[in-house]
């Protein structure tokens, strides 16, 4: 085991025994960092961690992007992207985390609901970050760059 792995198993056991810590997301994010898989299912219980969206939203990046297992999580994706009231109203950043994770996805598999999703979100009331990021999301699809331009609306 590495020094990074013991790191994470330390951190694991603080946020097992205070989850709701100042330090909880530090601690997550260095069992992510670590790739300390062996922890998934208690960064997954904060994937819906309503006292802290920064919390979900971290939990979400390293279940989907960082550890690559946005296929296991296809269905948070599609419903963090849609939006949940507690995300949105404190700035939707699980929702973004969700439409990155979305796109990633579709790189590498068909998904005609999860690109319906995202063509909805571009052509919706939603802000132009979000629809810029819905844009980029949904070009993954056909192999377009991640940065790829958001044409004016």
């Amino acid at each position: 085991m590495t020094d990074s792995h013991d790191d994470a198993d330390i951190a694991a056991r603080s946020l097992m025994a205070n989850p709701e810590s100042h330090s909880a997301y530090d601690l997550m994010y260095a069992i992510g960092k670590a790739e300390a898989i062996e922890h998934r299912a208690l960064i997954e219980s904060h994937l819906d961690d309503r006292a802290d969206p920064m919390r979900a939203r971290l939990a979400l990046q390293i279940l989907c992007n960082w550890w690559g297992l946005a296929d296991e999580y296809r269905h948070e994706i599609f419903r963090f992207t849609k939006g949940v009231d507690w995300d949105l109203s404190d700035g939707g950043f699980v929702q973004l985390v969700a439409i990155s994770a979305a796109g990633e996805l579709l790189r590498s598999r068909d998904d005609s609901a999860l690109l319906s999703e995202l063509v909805s979100l571009y052509d919706s009331g939603a802000s132009d970050l979000v629809k810029g990021a819905a844009y980029s999301a949904s070009m993954a699809r056909y192999g377009l760059g991640r940065n790829t331009a958001c044409p004016s609306s």
